[in-house]
């Protein structure tokens, strides 16, 4: 099975970047970006609060589902 790297962080601190060097340097590297899911809520929260908690593990779960699918 292929490692899976879960790069986090505040904006603005190199992830993409980072999270892209990482998928070319492997001959199937897949850098999945996930910043889309948290536009899917119809009433979304802000991610970084204590109310979102459910809201983000329920994209955390949409994330993971999705990986299994790609996989």
């Amino acid at each position: 099975m292929a490692a899976i790297t879960i790069i986090s962080g505040c904006l603005g601190t190199g992830k993409t970047v980072l999270s892209q060097a990482l998928a070319h340097a492997e001959p199937a590297g897949l850098h999945f970006v996930t910043d889309a899911f948290y536009e899917f809520p119809a009433h979304a929260l802000d991610p970084t609060t204590e109310a979102a908690h459910g809201q983000n593990a329920t994209i955390m779960t949409a994330i993971g589902r999705c990986r299994r699918r790609v996989c």
